[in-house]
């Protein structure tokens, strides 16, 4: 019987990790430098609050221990509450660090049956409500999936974040992080068990002459980083719903005279890709 592939959980807080560790029976690495919690295939690691403290954590972790963990960041995160629903858990397909304004883009590329949403990482808790933010906000996304694809593929990186708040400090004493957490255990065990099964474990979805490929369309198309990126992910996943790719090529072979051609071909070319 074929073991299960190791997982890599982690969160920012105690108290999003407590209903967790109890869910998993993991035991304390009382010897380790890291908080790490253990056992059988699943691995929980406390980073801490904040960007600095998550992105030194987990390079360091991973520095120390490079399995080919699948990562998985679970925590609470505040909401608009026009957009999202307090309780409710969501898988982030889009994460956006407000200070550099970067844009990551992790692989969403198995059914799930979750919602899923946007993200933004931001450096200080946000207080006053809602505020120019669409969707969920958090304080350690960015850096962990900058610190985390140094070392695992996007297409093995999960974040699920469920809604604690509406981005008002008035309510912030009420929450109960653990209960948040608690309430959708089995959805998030649900979602760890079908990325452990599945066939995009370990091997690269493309091959090389499709990423060559990707790489020539993206220059003659002159596409952003974050255009490219969003390229590679899509491919991807019509990858793994077809199996091929041949007629996405002629496709990018499209020289642009402006940023508006550029957007518009790159827009069809999404739905190509997400049909």
């Amino acid at each position: 019987m074929e073991s299960k592939k190791p997982v890599l959980i982690i969160t920012a807080l105690k108290s999003e990790a407590k209903p967790l560790i109890e869910h998993y029976d993991l035991k304390s690495d009382t010897e380790s430098q890291f908080r790490v919690y253990q056992k059988d295939s699943i691995t929980l690691l406390i980073c801490g609050l904040g960007k600095q403290k998550a992105s030194e954590s987990v390079s360091e972790f991973l520095q120390e221990f490079p399995t080919d963990y699948l990562l998985v960041n679970v925590g609470i995160a505040g909401g608009n509450p026009e957009t999202t629903k307090i309780g409710e858990l969501y898988l982030i397909q889009k994460i956006t660090d407000e200070h550099t304004k970067r844009e990551w883009f992790p692989d969403v590329l198995l059914k799930h049956g979750l919602k899923t949403s946007e993200l933004t990482t931001v450096d200080t808790a946000v207080t006053n409500g809602s505020a120019g933010f669409k969707n969920l906000v958090d304080m350690e996304a960015s850096a962990l999936f900058e610190a985390g694809i140094k070392c695992i593929p996007a297409h093995r990186m999960v974040f699920l974040k469920i809604v604690s708040d509406a981005m008002d400090e008035a309510a912030f004493s009420g929450i109960d992080v653990s209960a948040l957490i608690e309430d959708k255990i089995s959805e998030i065990d649900s979602i760890i068990q079908i990325y452990q099964n599945a066939d995009v474990w370990n091997s690269p979805i493309l091959n090389d002459g499709e990423r060559e490929n990707l790489s020539a369309g993206t220059r003659t198309m002159k596409l952003t980083a974050t255009q490219g990126e969003e390229l590679k992910i899509l491919a991807e996943g019509k990858k793994i719903k077809s199996g091929d790719l041949t007629d996405l090529w002629p496709k990018m072979e499209f020289q642009s005279q402006s940023k508006k051609e550029r957007n518009d071909r790159f827009e069809q070319i999404k739905q190509f890709l997400s049909s």
